[in-house]
């Protein structure tokens, strides 16, 4: 591959994870709000997920997502139901879930791995922008193939181009 478009790939994947950490850098954690979570007299839907039920505020919800706020405003079956049961990682749930009510970050890389998907599924665009930082920043070779298919399905092209700087 040519040399000039190897740097140049390089130095646009290096500018990218500066704009990540800009990004990631604004969000401040409010701890004292994840108090509201799980509180069943505050709230008025439901998330289940295996044999956990998280007690959830529509409104909170709606505040981080536009998906979810599109599902509330709808009518869909889960808002009639009040309830959404979802068949994914208990954890990574609850994380985006404290990232929701506390803008809590995520810390651990293979948790990132399952909460962006989450945070691209439910459109919550820094939650997404922040796993992504987590990713790219501590990226190895065993995690670069996952990343990479990863990347294609979440359209994440500059996490692509890291995943290509490994190999």
């Amino acid at each position: 591959m040519d040399p000039e478009l190897i740097k140049s790939r390089h130095e646009q994947v290096q500018r990218h994870i500066n704009w990540l950490r800009i990004q990631v850098s604004k969000i401040v954690e409010v701890p004292h709000r994840l108090e509201l979570l799980d509180n069943q007299s505050l709230s008025d839907f439901r998330i289940i997920v295996g044999k956990r039920t998280f007690y959830v505020s529509k409104s909170f919800l709606s505040m981080k997502s536009e998906v979810f706020k599109k599902m509330f405003e709808s009518g869909m079956k889960e808002t009639h139901e009040g309830q959404l049961v979802l068949h994914d990682d208990e954890e990574a749930v609850e994380a985006m879930l404290f990232f929701i009510y506390g803008d809590k970050k995520i810390e651990d890389l293979n948790l990132a791995m399952k909460v962006i998907q989450l945070a691209h599924r439910y459109g919550i665009e820094l939650l997404k922008l922040q796993c992504e930082y987590l990713i790219v920043q501590n990226l190895t070779l065993d995690l670069a193939c996952d990343s990479l298919v990863m990347s294609k399905r979440l359209d994440l092209p500059y996490l692509a181009l890291k995943c290509y700087e490994m190999g």
